[in-house]
């Protein structure tokens, strides 16, 4: 029974790689496509993505209603079993930026088997990303909740703008050449910039420089860098390593459940609902643009049940400068902040030939040459 409710995980897991965040991005439509079998599965692929290019992608699924489809990829299941229930429970590693609505999360295949998610958002991150998806296949009354890999690839950001362009980059003996900035700040802070004439002149950091001369014949390369340092930090994602509490023997490990306040006080993140006997180290995916000031991360035991009132497992401080372990008393927590900045470099040629040699113009003895006439007097 566990190999079979572990080759109905990794089949359905197929497409539940792309859940990652919880919540923001709301209105995702059911739309799988007509004619396919009630009981069958369908896992569509899910695209690409660029660094810092929104994102917005529905995903329409459908789970099988027995372990007959998974018996046709899979031998070893035997068929004609039915599946009680699926429950999406969480997806941890995908690129800071991204977030994930379901339709919903948990499914009786006896009567619905479609579902689909959104996601949405910018991605901060380039990278090939391996996904941990988590997902709890029921077949009569045994669950089996399981861990699988998949992948993601953002692809790096490319710019599509030349960076700046130039008036008159061709003179004969000298040129003045003006510059337009391609990716101007518009007054917004966190831009900077910096500009390399190539003649051996000091550079200039101004968003727009001035016109500029150049009096000697020879190629010169024009060099152009925007730094863009609008994101912001971003806290991608908490490991909790270790914790300062434990349960009563025989409910198994702490159901753990994370919040953080902002400097005001007031919560700002809760990853409920609680991991069920929560295996450490565990990384919970977070995606929480943080401000100035400190903020303030709690780590609690799910204790609302028949055990009693939530416990505090640990509680510690942190700021945009805390990427990496933090211990606080009994409580170790692994932080992965991220700080996403944009260069951009572009480069030209300006070009100046030599000034020509003034022409003379001379005519045969008992005849007038004037200058700028093409005829000869007689």
């Amino acid at each position: 029974m566990r190999q079979l409710l572990l080759i109905i995980c990794f089949s359905t897991l197929f497409f539940v790689h792309i859940f990652h965040a919880q919540t923001g991005c709301p209105g995702c439509v059911v739309n799988v496509p007509a004619g396919f079998p009630a009981d069958t599965i369908y896992l569509p692929n899910l695209p690409d993505g660029v660094k810092g290019t929104p994102y917005d992608h529905d995903v329409s699924f459908r789970l099988p209603k027995t372990t007959t489809p998974v018996n046709a990829v899979d031998s070893t299941t035997p068929p004609g079993l039915t599946i009680s229930k699926f429950e999406i429970l969480a997806v941890e590693g995908l690129p800071a930026g991204l977030y994930w609505q379901l339709s919903q999360s948990v499914f009786d295949p006896a009567t619905e088997t479609d579902g689909c998610m959104r996601i949405c958002g910018t991605p901060l991150e380039s990278d090939s990303f391996v996904l941990t998806v988590k997902l709890k296949a029921t077949v009569f009354v045994i669950s089996q909740e399981s861990s699988f890999p998949m992948s993601l690839y953002i692809a790096p950001k490319v710019s599509t703008t030349d960076g700046f362009s130039i008036t008159n980059p061709v003179g004969c003996g000298s040129t003045t050449v003006s510059v337009t900035n391609n990716l101007p700040s518009n007054g917004l802070a966190g831009y900077s910039y910096l500009w390399d004439f190539g003649d051996g002149s000091p550079t200039t950091t101004e968003e727009n420089p001035l016109p500029h001369t150049y009096s000697q014949p020879g190629a010169y390369e024009l060099a152009y860098q925007a730094i863009i340092d609008t994101a912001g930090y971003v806290l991608e994602s908490i490991q909790v390593n270790d914790i300062d509490c434990t349960d009563p023997p025989l409910f198994g490990n702490p159901d753990l459940f994370l919040e953080i306040r902002n400097p005001d006080g007031n919560i700002v993140f809760n990853s409920s609902p609680a991991i069920n006997s929560t295996s450490l180290p565990h990384i919970f995916p977070v995606n929480l643009h943080l401000g100035p000031g400190n903020y303030q991360l709690q780590v609690w035991d799910d204790d609302s049940g028949i055990k009693g009132s939530d416990d505090n497992c640990g509680t510690l401080s942190f700021n945009i400068l805390s990427d990496g372990t933090l211990v606080a008393g009994g409580l170790t927590v692994e932080m992965n902040i991220l700080h996403p900045i944009d260069t951009i470099l572009s480069r030209d040629t300006v070009i100046v030939y030599p000034q020509p040699v003034t022409p003379i113009v001379s005519a045969p003895n008992g005849l007038i040459a004037c200058g700028g006439s093409t005829e000869i007097v007689l």
